[in-house]
């Protein structure tokens, strides 16, 4: 459901919470002049008064779709309010997809959760295609049940200058997977609480991986990441395939550091557990 106030603001001048309604939609001609950034409210968020899309707690997905829809093409932002965000997978299907440039998802921090259920075996919670290149997500948790074989994020070749940081995982199997060729990747702060948790990129390159940690995380570098940092990161096991180039591992503490490739430089490394 949308919302949004119901009394046109003109420029600079402020709105308030006593002026909105529950039956104007993101779509109509005399929306509210503001900036492109969308609200989001779970169904147990604790303020939905300035939200512009309520979630009712059932494939909640779709609302999180339609907000993305909405934006410009040159993109915008998506704020995720506090609250539990219930996805809906099916197999072999894409639950939000990014498909334009410049989309940040943003939580709340540890006060927004995205859960899903992996029994659906396969498929994507988010996919970025590459016409969504320099895209983001940061600042919320996400916890998966159930035993499949689902993608947190898959983002497709071409999908360069993404980030990801301040994500908290628990529950079963994740999985972020980049195709090629994904360019000026950045990847920071990720922590995996209990989970399986699987970063597989095939290449791309000048790309930053840093402060990922979790005793079951494999970092899975497959064919030609070159001349990237892969730096201060705590986790079970860091591969780079034959493929990989002129690369810089530096500060790790993993238990396994296959080293292959041409050039890759290794500095001050803990391997062992």
């Amino acid at each position: 459901m949308a919302i949004t106030h119901s009394t046109i603001k003109a420029s600079g001048e402020r709105g308030y919470a006593t002026e909105w309604n529950a039956d104007h939609m993101i779509g109509d001609e005399d929306k509210s002049k503001r900036a492109a950034t969308i609200i989001i409210a779970a169904a147990d968020s604790l303020d939905k008064t300035k939200a512009d899309y309520v979630c009712d707690g059932t494939a909640d997905n779709a609302d999180i779709q339609d907000a993305i829809d909405a934006l410009p093409a040159t993109g915008g932002r998506i704020l995720l309010l506090d609250g539990t965000y219930n996805i809906e997978v099916t197999t072999d299907n894409d639950s939000i997809t990014i498909n334009k440039p410049y989309v940040k998802i943003q939580g709340q921090g540890h006060s927004t959760l995205l859960r899903w259920d992996n029994s659906a075996l396969t498929g994507n919670v988010f996919k970025i295609t590459s016409d969504g290149y320099a895209s983001s997500m940061y600042d919320f948790d996400i916890l998966s049940f159930g035993v499949g074989f689902i993608n947190f994020a898959y983002y497709a070749n071409g999908a360069n200058y993404w980030e990801m940081y301040n994500i908290s995982s628990d529950g079963t199997f994740v999985r972020i997977f980049s195709q090629t060729t994904c360019d000026y990747i950045d990847m920071h702060n990720i922590t995996a609480l209990n989970s399986e948790f699987n970063i597989e990129v095939q290449s791309g390159e000048r790309c930053r991986f840093t402060e990922i940690r979790g005793i079951s995380v494999d970092m899975w570098f497959t064919a030609a990441l070159t001349k990237s940092l892969i730096s201060g990161n705590n986790v079970y096991r860091i591969r780079t395939e034959t493929g990989t180039s002129y690369n810089l591992l530096h500060g790790n503490i993993t238990n396994l550091l296959p080293i292959l490739g041409t050039g890759n430089v290794s500095v001050d490394n803990q391997i062992g557990w």
